[in-house]
Formats: structure tokens, sequence, C-alpha cells
């Protein structure tokens, strides 16, 4: 069943405003010129004069001049002309921004867009964004200071105030196609450079790749007055997840697994000790557990997060019922520990890290193989660091004004404010997600801690730069940085909650969020933690027996297969068009039995085959829709399924239970599948007569439904199970261990399952990584099929073909002829869908909307 589409919220766009108001600018430097009084020129022009009536030849064209008034006249104004394009054409380009309470605003210029959100600010704010001119003076100091590529742009405040934003502020810079590696590597980042004396440069910590038709890298920032450019790093593949640091022979002891918060030295890579024999480098962890594994979940909380992550970000945003960062990368650590579930962990977490952690486990009962966690500094009730209504008090003012008003050092007072926004840029989007009244702080409490995992929290009592708060008012604000009560990113109190357990211990040490977990004391009672309740199994004394020894050799079923014969991907044609037609909007075309829908953003329309005209349906966009097998269209949305029949429209089932629809699948009018998203984990329950028959976990963090004639694939990211429709029987499922051995691929490969579509007897199983495999469903057989050539999207099928959707690419295979298309070709628009007979594709041109129908040349 195909993803709902993420539409990006429409801004508007006022480039050609900001053009206007320069053009109106220029027009009043023009008026101004030639508004000058009737004697300046003259008695400018006065010492020239006589400078010209001493050179002959120039004494003769003045004398020329002045009887010929009218070239005279031309002259001059062609003069003034020269001098005000002159002018002009030196003066810096400039945009403005207005925003206003109560509206998003947002300003376009260049390859710049800066959107300033509803309740960034208490009143009225606008901002100037001048483009720095290539190749001057300045330019060259700040692509010198920051290792600028392209234009680089200068934003200002217009009152010239430089006030903390109460919510982040979003840029975007627009990214050149040419130099765009592709959507699973990190490349670029944003900079800034402060206006002041002297100037710090500043990565924009955690930007995003985002943009469907084009792509561009996003960051937030609090505050906006400063020098803003693109840099580029070595393209690096994302590869996040657990990965193993350090291998070592296994032993009766668990293996150690590092989860970071924004100090990304606590993973424990030793610099500068990475060689070709060891690639991952010398490891910290693993010198205080020598006889253990050490592992590291990675994730980008400081890294751009390329564009695979955010367009899987985007759909846990639209379907999750705690829609946030932490809760996304909960949801994908729990996959992690479950497809490494012969493994063993002790868990070792700091800051943000702690969260995700226990959000993954005490979410998801089923996870077993977390033995203990050791949470160092994790705001378990919030932390205050990232209260952007507190530090909007201090940010911009005076620093002994501030000082002497609350009676602190004006050394501290600037300490504090420098480290406060230091860890509100450090923790970017997850700003809100660390305070008190967070949804994931409140959800961790309803969970509660899990009796059958061992828990150690550890806190600090030191602030860092020894700064001296208590007992004045900002300890009310920011208790984290009084002495005694917290270490400089959360406090005591909420680094170790009270909650009395056999299973829970807590600790306190007089250091600092910074470098708490580099102190021996601290690191001895991690190995003491973790060398605790280890059973040692008792070794029976050998005795010999008498039975017989046989060795029986399995059988495994056999089946005549014939692999698929590959050839090198080129560009070129693989569709040929059929016809096309004018729709009311972007969005899935979907071909029934009652005619052709469009399932767009803003509801679904009907085209009425006699008149060609379009009726809408319903004004409501579906989270997922599939045609049914008596030829309706079934819509999912949050709290309902719902089916259209021609223009009829009838509610098969509503949700009445705690969490979200994310997607359904009906046989008829009372039987059928639903996915509900809840705060314990993805369920499918399947519906008999409208009530709920039966109810299972999936086992995965998401799940999609996918019809197959007589079957319904659940295709979640950790296996592919096919249920018959009629009885709702579980034929078979093929997990991601059995994907990795019958693909002959490394045994720790991460291979989650992105679609799945059956042909034959073939599965076709498209990856997150961009590989695709196919597996014979009578035998053991296998094979990759591609791995990385083709694009990672969807997977569609259609008279006797798999067709291969990328984000801007499609290719195939023809199941029947056992090949691979040879060419992929480029294509502006992943809205397709197959048809009855042909291949649909929606699409933008000259500023309408089309349907196109295709056939495929292979």
């Amino acid at each position: 069943m195909p993803d709902s589409e993420f539409i990006e919220t429409d801004e508007t766009d006022v480039e050609n405003a900001v053009k206007d108001g320069e053009r109106e600018a220029k027009n009043g430097v023009l008026r101004k010129i030639l508004a000058v009084p009737k004697g300046f020129l003259a008695s400018s022009l006065k010492p020239l004069k006589g400078f010209i009536e001493r050179i002959g030849f120039l004494n003769r064209l003045l004398q020329y001049l002045k009887t010929h008034r009218l070239i005279s006249l031309l002259v001059s104004a062609g003069a003034v002309v020269l001098i005000v394009l002159l002018i002009l054409m030196n003066r810096p380009s400039t945009g403005k921004i207005i925003s206003r309470e109560g509206a998003q605003a947002q300003l376009q210029y260049s390859r710049v867009s800066i959107m300033v959100p509803e309740g960034a600010y208490a009143g009225g704010k606008s901002f100037q964004v001048i483009e720095i001119k290539e190749g001057t003076q300045e330019y060259l100091k700040y692509k010198e200071l920051a290792d600028f590529e392209g234009p680089i742009y200068k934003i200002l405040p217009a009152d010239g105030r430089d006030e903390l934003a109460l919510k982040p502020i979003r840029i975007r810079y627009r990214l050149d196609p040419s130099v765009y590696p592709g959507d699973e590597f990190v490349h670029f980042v944003l900079r800034y450079v402060t206006l002041t004396d002297p100037p710090v440069v500043t990565t924009i910590n955690g930007c995003e790749i985002r943009g469907d038709s084009e792509r561009y890298v996003e960051g937030l920032v609090f505050h906006a007055s400063f020098v803003v450019g693109l840099a580029f790093k070595k393209p690096e593949y994302a590869d996040f997840g657990i990965k193993l640091a350090l291998d070592r022979p296994p032993t009766l002891k668990p293996d150690i697994l590092i989860v970071p918060g924004i100090d990304q030295n606590f993973s424990g890579v030793i610099p500068n000790t990475q060689t070709s024999d060891n690639p991952a480098g010398s490891n910290f962890w693993g010198l205080l557990f020598p006889d253990r594994s050490i592992w590291i979940y990675n994730y980008p909380l400081i890294t751009t997060r390329p564009r695979n992550y955010t367009r899987a970000l985007e759909k846990h945003f639209a379907t999750s019922p705690v829609p946030s960062y932490i809760t996304f990368e909960a949801k994908r650590l729990a996959v992690e520990l479950k497809r490494l579930s012969s493994r063993t962990f002790d868990v070792i977490a700091q800051g943000i890290g702690g969260l995700i952690v226990r959000y993954a486990i005490e979410s998801d009962p089923s996870i077993t193989n977390v033995r203990s966690v050791a949470l160092l500094s994790v705001p378990n009730s919030g932390s205050n660091v990232t209260n952007t209504i507190y530090l909007s008090q201090l940010y911009g003012k005076p620093v002994s004004d501030l000082a002497g008003i609350f009676g602190v050092e004006a050394d501290d007072m600037a300490f504090l404010i420098s480290s406060l926004l230091g860890t509100l840029e450090k923790v970017n989007a997850y700003w809100n997600e660390i305070l008190p009244s967070s949804r994931v702080v409140e959800s961790l409490k309803k969970y509660g801690m899990r009796s059958d995992v061992r828990y150690l929290f550890i806190g600090g009592t030191k602030p860092p730069g020894s700064i001296q708060i208590q007992g004045t008012e900002l300890a009310r604000f920011f208790p984290e940085f009084v002495e005694s009560a917290g270490d400089g990113f959360v406090t005591v109190e909420s680094a170790v909650p009270e909650n009395a357990g056999e299973n829970i211990k807590a600790m306190i040490f007089p250091y600092s969020f910074q470098d708490i977990y580099l102190k021996n004391d601290v690191l001895q009672a991690l190995k003491d933690f973790f060398a605790s309740d280890i059973e040692i199994p008792e070794v029976p004394e050998f005795k010999d027996d008498n039975f017989v020894e046989t060795t029986v050799k399995p059988s495994l079923p056999s089946e005549k297969w014939s692999p698929y014969s590959l050839t090198k991907l080129e560009t070129g044609n693989v569709l040929q068009l059929l016809w096309r037609i004018e729709v009311p909007e972007i969005g899935y075309p979907v071909e029934t039995t009652s005619g052709l829908y469009i399932v767009g953003r803003s509801g679904v329309f009907l085209r009425d085959s006699q008149t060609g005209t379009w009726k809408k349906i319903t004004s409501d966009q579906p989270l997922s829709f599939e045609v049914m097998d008596n030829g309706a269209l079934l819509l999912c949305y949050e709290d309902r399924v719902e089916m259209v029949s021609g223009s009829s429209k009838t509610t098969l089932w509503r949700l009445n239970t705690e969490g979200v629809l994310t997607d359904a699948y009906f046989v008829d009018k009372s039987r059928g599948f639903v996915v509900v998203s809840t705060p314990s984990g993805t369920l499918l329950l399947y519906i008999s007569d409208g009530k709920v028959e039966k109810s299972e976990k999936t086992g995965g963090a998401y799940a999609e439904l996918k019809p197959s004639g007589d079957l319904l694939l659940l295709i979640t990211d950790t296996a592919v199970r096919a249920i018959k429709k009629d009885n709702f029987e579980k034929l078979w499922e093929i997990n991601e261990s059995e994907m990795i051995k019958r693909l002959g691929l490394p045994e720790m490969a991460g291979v989650d399952p992105m679609d799945a579509e059956i042909a034959g007897d073939d599965l076709f199983v498209l990856f997150r990584n961009y590989m695709i495999g196919v597996f014979h469903l009578k035998s053991n057989n296998a094979q990759v099929v591609a791995s990385g050539e083709t694009g990672a999207e969807k997977l569609l099928k259609l008279d006797g073909r798999i067709f291969v959707l990328g984000d801007e690419s499609i290719t195939g295979f023809n199941t029947l002829s056992r090949l691979r298309f040879p060419y992929y070709q480029k294509v502006q628009s992943k809205l397709w869908y197959p048809g009855r007979n042909e291949l649909l594709l929606s699409f933008e041109e000259g500023g309408r909307a089309w349907v196109a129908a295709y056939s495929s040349l292979f």
C-alpha cells in the first residue's frame, strides 16, 4: 500500500515582491540624483572647466558643446545615467522579511529561504538578507573564515536588535544538483559567522536535507544576525544503526552498547588511531571492558540528516501518536536490537541518548536482549537548559547590567549565557523534547521502568566553569547550573529519579556533564555494576552414554529456479506514453471499476468518463489508500476507514482505542486488516463484522499492508509475511535473519525491508540500503538483483513486470523473461500507481496538473 505523500507546507514565494522592492529603491536613488539643485553641478564642475580650458582639444570640445545645446544635454543625461548604473551595480542585493505575531513569515531570496514560525517573537520582527558580492574583500574574508562554497548571505535584524527567538528559525539553502551526491550521503553543512569582533564561526548542528523536486539543506537557529553560507564535507554514506566498533571472542558477559548524546566523544573513539587493519580505530570503552565486544548506536543528532533519513522522519511525524525525534530514534533502535536478538547487551547512554534507550525498551517489552542500562546525565524528568523563554530574558542584554541585576559576577553571567546558547544549538531539533513538559518525558512516566532490566542512574553536582549562581534568582530558572544541584545539563533530581526497586541503583558524583564519564571512580562504578549478576552456569560432570548416534541430513525443498539476467544499467527510455489528461490537482492516480480517481492533498476526486469533468468526493487527505477486490477505493485516516464506490462514501470501521491508524485493507465491507501505531508498539488488528477478532504485534517499528492476489503482504522493517485474505491464516514469513542468510550477506548486515511484491513464485523485496533481493517461495534459492544502482522508493507490479521507483527514476524487471531492464528512465515525479492495463503517473507541467498512462518497452 503506498505511503501517504509528504507534501511540504505551502510557503508564499515572495521573491518577486523582494525584486519589486529593489526596483522601488533604485528608482528612489535615481529621483534623488536627478533632483539636485540647479547650481550644484555648475559649482562642482567649475574647477574641472579651468583644467579643460588649459588643454587645447578639450577646450575646443567644450566650446562646441556650448554652441550645440541639444547634444550637450544628451551627453550630460548619458553621464548621469552611467553614474546611476555604476552605483546600482555595486550596491549589494537585499531582501526583507517581516515576522508578525500569529503568522509564519518566509523570505525566499536567490538560494536562501528564511522561515520565522508563529510565536517566535512576541511582536513584529523584520530581517534583511544581503548577498555578499562574490570576489569582494568581504566575500573572501568570510570564505576563508568558514570555508564557504558558493553564495554567502548576511542576515540582519532591521531594528538592529539581536534577540533570541522562542521557536527556531529555519534557514534553507537550495543545493546545486550537479554537486548533490545522492539521498543516502552526508555532504553539506550550513555555517554562520558572527558579526562580532573577533568573529566566531559556528556549524549549525543537525542540518537536514529536504525537498522533493529539488534538494535543499535546512538548519535551525535561534537568532539571526550573522553571515551564513554552505560548506562541503567529504561525501560519506549515512550508515546509521548499531555498528560494531570492537569485536572480541564471545564470553558469558553481554556486549557493551554505547548510545551517545550531544557529546560525540562519548562514543569512545580515540582520535588518530584508525588504520587499514583497524578502520574503526581504538576505543576508550574497549580499554575499560577488555573482554567484551563494543557496539555504538550511530544516529544523526549533531551531523547532517540525509534525505533518506528525513523522508522516513516525515512519515513518522505523520503517523506516530508521539511524533518526535526521540521516539523516531527509539523505534529505530528497537528495530536494531531485534535484528541483533542473538546478542545480549549492557547499555551505556548519555543525555538524550539515555532518553532514546529508555523509550525503546520501555515502550516495547518484546525487546529481551538488554540486560542492564547505565544512564549518565539523562534528563529523565526534563531539563531547562533549552528553555528559550528563560534564555531570551538574558540573551542580547549587556552582561554587566545583568550581573548587577542578578547579583553575580560578570564572568559567570557571560559563561552562563554562552553555555546555554551552545547547548541549545547542539540539541537543535530536540530542543523542546527534553523540556519537563514534553510529551516524551510524560510518556516515559506512563510506561515506567522495566522490572526485568537493571538500571544504574548517575548524576553530577558540579556545573562546568565553576559558575556560582546559587542563592540568586537565576537558580530558580536554571537549577542545572547550581552547584550541588546539577551538572550543567540536568539536575540531580532529574538524572536520578526516585523509584525504589531491587533492579534500580543510583549514584551521584561531584562532576559536570562534560567530564563525568571520564572520571576513574565513575568508570569503576560502571565496571562493578556490569560485572554483577552475571550467572556462571555449573558444568556437569562428564558421563558417557549408551545412545546410538546417527546423522540425518535435513531435506530442503528443491524446485528448478532460474536467476535473473542482470545487465549494466544505462540512461534510456523504459516507458512508452499512451495518453494523458488534465486533472484538478497533483495526486496519486487510482483506476478502479468506477473510474479514475485522484487522491491528492485537498481530497479525493472522481472523473466522469462521459463528460470528462471531475467531482470532489471528500475533502480529507487519507494517510493511505488501496483498491479493494470489489473495485471500490479504500481510504485510511488516523481514526477511521472509509470505502468509496463511485461517488458514494461509506465508513467501514472506526478506531475507538488508543493509537493512530496508519494503514488498512478490507476484503469486503465487514472483514479486513488495520495497522495501529500505539505507545506500546505497532499492532495488526483483524476485523470481522466490524469488530476486532484478534490483535497481535507486528514486530517492527512500522508496518504496511499490500494486497497481492489472494494474499495480503504485511511488510515491516524486520520481515515480510503473507496472510490469506479469506480466513486470516498466516502462510509464511521471511524474517531479516533468513533474508541475510539466503542472500549470502554478512551476518551483521542491516537489511530493513521497505516494500515487497510477489511475481509468480518469487518474492521481490526492496531494502532501505538500495538493495533488491528475490526469494523463491518454493525453495531456498535467492538472488541480489540490484545493489545501489536503482532507486529505493517503491515496487509496483503490472502485467508480468516489477517496476522499481526511485526518487527521480524508474526501471524494472520482466518476470516472464527474467531480465532486468537495461535502462533507467529519469522522471520528475514519484506519484505512480498501477492501473488496470497501464502505469499511471501524476505530474505538473505548465502550471497545470496532469495524469499520463504508460506501457513498458521491455
